[in-house]
């Protein structure tokens, strides 16, 4: 609570979290679209923003957007420190669009048991498995969508948010990747 208070999140409120590079390739141009969408539906909704670079270019963008009051730039946080911030939202998106690059953030967000809208990417599903919702491919219109149904479907989303908890612990984990690796190992011998 202190945290919220002090970045001035309202914890009453429908909050959305996103970390990552803020760049048009990432998807941040059709993140901010959705964000957009989104407030016309659910008006006191937060964006919370971690990432970099290009702060002031998406702030701006936000107030051209009529938004910027509901989106919170945070800036680089040190990834040791992300848990804390991390939880202080209660949907993920990961906006990425590019069709070759990985998505770390979204073992963050599984870790933390929060629900995530993903663009439909192989390696998104690949990570997501049955845990994850999936947004066509660069559409702020679906991407929108799916994460007003995670909001306004609380119970669902939290079923979502802690299997993708327990598909990261299971099967994603260090330890679970661990004994896979040894388990070829020993058979080997």
């Amino acid at each position: 609570y202190d945290l919220a208070e002090k970045l001035q999140i309202n914890l009453a409120q429908p909050r959305i979290i996103c970390m990552g590079l803020l760049e048009k390739y990432q998807g941040a141009d059709v993140m901010f679209a959705a964000f957009k969408i989104i407030v016309e539906k659910i008006k006191d909704v937060q964006f919370i923003i971690i990432g970099f670079p290009n702060i002031a270019k998406y702030k701006e963008y936000c107030r051209e957007l009529g938004i910027a009051k509901n989106v919170i730039f945070l800036g680089k946080i040190e990834y040791a420190k992300l848990p804390p911030y991390l939880a202080l939202a209660e949907v993920a998106v990961a906006p990425k669009i590019s069709l070759t690059e990985g998505d770390g953030k979204i073992y963050n967000y599984m870790a933390m048991g929060l629900p995530t809208v993903a663009f439909d990417r192989s390696t998104s599903r690949e990570i997501l498995g049955e845990t994850g919702v999936f947004a066509k491919l660069n559409d702020s219109q679906d991407n929108a969508e799916k994460i007003v149904f995670l909001l306004n479907n609380k119970e669902q989303a939290k079923i979502l948010g802690q299997r993708a908890r327990n598909r990261a612990v299971a099967q994603l984990s260090w330890r679970a990747v661990g004994e896979r690796i040894n388990n070829v190992y020993l058979t080997k011998l």
